[in-house]
């Protein structure tokens, strides 16, 4: 199976709220999930959850949602993290590997420290 993917520029994350960035919708026969997220404002986040959802009409359940959980406690389906989206300063890169076989979709969501909005680009691949 090839990989596929999807760009996505300029999102805006709101300081108030935590709000989905992206939604990925896993492809049948898919095992590997990787997100790249990067931080284009001065605004840093102080918030990045993974939810995933086991079939379309399932609850979501978060399954990262504290610092730990990107650095210290990482546990399935996170594989892997490069750069802790949590405290995501600006302009830095946080990379997440997932193992998604039997989901249906996975959810980002995030917010942004300060008074101020902030903005994100991510790129999603799966195979």
């Amino acid at each position: 199976m090839a990989w596929q993917g999807q760009s996505t520029s300029d999102i805006l994350v709101a300081s108030d709220t935590v709000s989905t960035i992206a939604t990925v919708p896993v492809r049948a026969g898919a095992e590997r999930l990787w997100f790249s997220l990067e931080l284009t404002a001065d605004n840093p986040l102080s918030d990045f959850c993974v939810d995933v959802q086991p079939h379309a009409t399932a609850a979501w359940t978060t399954v990262a949602s504290d610092s730990a959980d990107f650095s210290t406690n990482i546990q399935n389906p996170i594989l892997g993290v490069g750069g802790n989206p949590v405290n995501l300063a600006a302009s830095g890169t946080s990379l997440i590997w997932m193992d998604v076989k039997g989901l249906a979709n996975v959810r980002f969501r995030c917010m942004a420290s300060d008074a101020s909005d902030a903005n994100v680009n991510y790129y999603w691949q799966q195979r």
